[in-house]
């Protein structure tokens, strides 16, 4: 007596089925993470949605919110603080990271305890680092503000330094860069470790110094590392909130209020969905243009 294994699945999970089986989690994760979020999104910037007249409901107003917006001063300001604080901060870090990675790249003795501590920022959750920054920087008690009067700045510190609109700024970009330069010197460091040491070997004979190696060798192949290291660190700082509404809460006046801090304001503390929607659909936007911008210079250096 014989037996045949039959396969149940037979003629069931065909090879094309199988494709569509094994895709089946990310379309439902693009759906239920992405899609779904931003229609709703889009949907509620459409209308005069606010929690403080629930009996009105959700009317559709159409692009009013977005004419409101266009038309709103105190949005074009956080949008200017927003660009400028991102554009800071992604350059500062950026080459803080770079140069930190190529000094750690030497071989140099203890290279993994100083590797290992310098990462120590980085694994701190941002509202920790807002509130010793916050700390740090009060009057009279605050470390830095006590370091800066010994030499010689009291004008600056007087009022202190989160809450002088000349300071505040700066300091929440100084707390940034402190928080994310670990970040990039890690990912510039695995691109370190991708270059081919033979590269080094070739130029040594052929006479170049170690400025010439930096310039043509060590950095045109670092650049798409350095790339995406600044795209990661755009976006995150673009979305920034936790740090600066714990140190600032986007003051004093509007002097560090971004785009995230301003939602939060309008849709959060004010309650007006509608209104809040609409900014989160143009920060989404701004981020999106952003990110094609990068994804065109990534790809033009992988080619």
């Amino acid at each position: 007596m014989t037996f045949s294994h039959v396969n149940p699945l037979k003629g069931i999970m065909t090879p094309q089925r199988v494709k569509y089986a094994l895709a089946l989690p990310a379309f439902v994760f693009i759906i239920v993470g992405i899609i779904y979020p931003t229609g709703y999104l889009l949907y509620n910037s459409t209308t005069a949605w606010s929690l403080t007249r629930l009996d009105l409901g959700q009317t559709f107003i159409g692009v009013d919110n977005y004419s409101k917006l266009l038309a709103d001063p105190r949005f074009y300001s956080s949008l200017r603080i927003t660009a400028i604080f991102t554009i800071a901060t992604t350059s500062i870090q950026t080459v803080l990271g770079v140069t930190l990675a190529l000094l750690l790249n030497r071989n140099i003795r203890g290279e993994g305890l100083v590797r290992t501590l310098l990462l120590i920022p980085w694994l701190v959750a941002p509202f920790i680092s807002g509130f010793n920054f916050r700390f740090m920087m009060a009057p009279n008690i605050g470390v830095i503000a006590q370091i800066m009067e010994s030499l010689g700045f009291d004008a600056i510190v007087q009022a202190s330094i989160l809450g002088n609109p000349r300071t505040a700024l700066g300091a929440l970009i100084l707390a940034h860069v402190w928080n994310g330069v670990p970040g990039t010197m890690l990912v510039v460091t695995g691109g370190l470790k991708t270059i081919p040491e033979e590269l080094y070997l070739a130029a040594r004979v052929d006479g170049a110094d170690r400025r010439q190696i930096l310039r043509y060798i060590t950095l045109p192949l670092l650049s798409y590392a350095i790339l995406i290291s600044a795209f990661l660190t755009t976006l995150f700082i673009f979305k920034a909130f936790e740090m600066i509404f714990i140190m600032t809460g986007g003051g004093p006046g509007d002097s560090t209020e971004v785009l995230a801090v301003y939602q939060y304001w309008v849709g959060i503390r004010s309650l007006k969905i509608g209104y809040g929607s609409s900014i989160a659909m143009v920060q989404l936007l701004v981020a999106f243009i952003v990110s094609i911008i990068y994804a065109r210079l990534m790809f033009s250096r992988a080619d």
